[in-house]
């Protein structure tokens, strides 16, 4: 296969894992929100993480094949997802 089909392939794939993870954060959301009555934020913060954890975990191992320890990058992903959800909550946010 020739460099630029290789490329192509690799956006689509991460074109179409990324919006498998989307799809991932509005069905946890949903369920959480709707079904299990959480709370907005206790509904979002879970959902955004499954929704990075996935889309990480799938896109390092088939759109760009990473040959790295994949424990320690999930651990690492694990770690510091749910800052940036946080921050949007108004926790630890200094202004």
């Amino acid at each position: 296969m020739s460099k630029s089909k290789k490329t192509l392939w690799q956006v689509l794939k991460f074109a179409l894992f990324s919006a498998s993870a989307g799809l991932i954060q509005v069905a946890s959301f949903t369920l959480f929100n709707e079904v299990f009555h959480w709370s907005y934020w206790a509904a979002y913060l879970p959902s955004l993480v499954l929704s990075v954890l996935w889309n990480f975990t799938f896109n390092r191992r088939y759109t760009f094949r990473s040959d790295a320890s994949v424990a320690r990058s999930m651990l690492l992903v694990a770690l510091f997802s749910p800052w940036p959800a946080l921050s949007i909550a108004g926790f630890g946010v200094v202004g």
